[in-house]
């Protein structure tokens, strides 16, 4: 996190912030911040700094706007649109540009979805750290088909983050802090075990 310049104090996710309720979703804060931390372990693997903090700010907000636990290929552009808005505190204080807001945009919106447009190399970078990062945390699933597939995965460097995110799935199931809905500065403390 050091190196993409977040203090995890800042991410905190409560239950209202998703349009989609259920006890015990897969698609919750422990995904979420799973995700995040991909992006920032991506980022420093391949040195990029900025683009790893708009990955993370992807990740942030990539799953909020689900509207359940499934298929739901629009979930993405309905996040990119009404809930990274909500989030306006954090890109003044991250000094997010307005470029930048558009690169964190689409990769919200692409994560789940085709890439139907040309963009830029950074923009692609953003997209595909927070795709590479979100399929990295299928570690969640137990049956063989909806493991992870490292074909699949953008950057070379993606690979050598596996273990980590498993780690840290198993850590989070371990320590019950699965469906616990608490503040990421916490649930970091998974991985320092």
């Amino acid at each position: 996190l050091e190196f993409i310049g977040v203090d995890a104090k800042d991410f905190k996710i409560v239950p209202q912030m998703y349009d989609f309720q259920r006890t015990e979703p897969t698609h919750r804060f422990s995904h979420t911040y799973r995700v995040m931390i991909g992006t920032a372990l991506i980022a420093h693997k391949i040195k990029e700094s900025r683009l790893g903090l708009l990955a993370f700010i992807a990740a942030f907000t990539h799953d909020l706007a689900r509207q359940n636990d499934g298929y739901d290929p629009q979930h993405g552009r309905r996040a990119a649109q009404r809930k990274l808005p909500m989030f306006t505190h954090l890109l003044s204080k991250y000094k997010v540009t307005p470029q930048e807001y558009e690169m964190i945009a689409k990769a919200v919106t692409y994560h789940c979805e085709t890439i139907r447009e040309k963009l830029t190399d950074d923009c692609f970078k953003v997209c595909k750290m927070l795709s590479d990062a979100d399929a990295l945390d299928r570690c969640r699933f137990h049956n063989a088909e909806d493991r992870l597939d490292v074909r699949f995965l953008h950057f070379e460097e993606s690979k050598m983050c596996i273990d980590a995110i498993d780690f840290i799935c198993k850590e989070s199931v371990r320590q019950r802090k699965i469906y616990n809905e608490i503040p990421f500065a916490e649930f970091i403390k998974v991985a320092q075990y």
